[in-house]
């Protein structure tokens, strides 16, 4: 009878003991599978993340460059483009206006010299050639890119460029300098106030003066009657030191995070000995290695008085 009462007892807890082993062993494997789903998620993070990174600066003005050779400068700007862009020339108007006016498929090559971008990551600019047609028919000169990161995007919110009259023969630089500024950079003096001081010395005492107290010494200077070059700096100011004084009042202003990079962009007109002139202005100042601010780029599209008198008389 003992016989008969322990057999069924001792199966049962057998059996119960087993049920406890499997539901262990699936416990442990679900623990396991866990772990692995979240090594494997983590794993997908680690190889998602260059994927939802926007490109570099560097990245985007070679995209841009590229886009514009084979596929149109309409497409180009249509992508890296935005509706607070800009097109700067000796007026100022928004991309989508000037879009309008761009033939469909126009293409054109831009070949930057430099680019720039600031410590914080978020303001660069290209400055280089550009070139459209070939032979008798091409037209050239410098351009200016200033890009812009919003989120995760790089976009230009700045576009200005040259034509260099056809005696200038085409200048295409063979090698690209990628500029990256570093944060260590000391605090300077506020950018602002600087321009405006140079303002007020440019109108008071002329060209010479501001490029030798304010300018960089590989400062690049964009005219429609100068080829970019860095540096050279005397032999330019000697160039312009008779051209008389100009007045600029500032618009706009675009700073990165860090201050390292400040634009300003303004309406400015000359006087003295020339024909006087009219237009646009960009400013774009960079701390040097000492965290003072230097005057990196000086462009100025201007339209000469006699240019539209003749205008208004066609």
């Amino acid at each position: 009878m003992k016989f008969r009462i322990v057999v069924p007892l001792f199966l049962s807890l057998c059996f119960l003991f087993g049920i406890s082993a499997v539901s262990q062993d699936v416990k442990k494997a679900e623990e396991n599978k866990t772990e692995e789903n979240k090594k494997v998620e983590k794993i997908a993070k680690v190889e998602k993340v260059p994927e939802e990174d926007e490109e570099n600066f560097f990245e985007s003005e070679e995209k841009f460059c590229e886009i514009a050779k084979n596929n149109g400068i309409r497409e180009a700007f249509e992508v890296f483009g935005s509706r607070n862009s800009q097109f700067v020339q000796t007026t100022s108007i928004s991309f989508r206006q000037w879009l309008e006016g761009v033939e469909e498929g126009k293409k054109e090559e831009f070949f930057p010299s430099q680019m720039v971008v600031s410590s914080s990551r978020d303001l660069g600019l290209s400055v280089g050639s550009w070139k459209e047609g070939e032979g008798k028919f091409m037209l050239w000169g410098n351009y200016l890119n200033v890009w812009e990161k919003t989120g995760k995007e790089w976009k230009i919110v700045i576009h200005s460029k040259t034509v260099l009259p056809i005696r200038i023969s085409f200048k295409k630089e063979k090698s690209t300098e990628k500029i990256e500024l570093s944060s260590e950079r000391k605090p300077a003096r506020n950018a602002a106030k600087i321009e405006s001081e140079m303002l007020s010395v440019l109108k008071d005492y002329g060209w010479a003066k501001i490029y030798n107290e304010f300018g960089d010494e590989n400062l690049i200077r964009m005219r429609s009657d100068a080829l970019m070059e860095k540096g050279k700096k005397t032999i330019f100011i000697k160039s312009v030191t008779e051209r008389g004084y100009i007045e600029g009042k500032v618009k706009k202003s675009i700073s990165s995070k860090s201050k390292d990079l400040v634009l300003f962009i303004g309406a400015a007109k000359t006087g003295g000995p020339q024909i006087s002139a009219q237009g646009n202005f960009i400013h774009i100042w960079k701390k040097d290695s000492e965290g003072n601010y230097k005057l990196f780029l000086d462009f100025f599209a201007s339209e000469r008085m006699q240019d539209r008198v003749r205008k208004k008389l066609l």
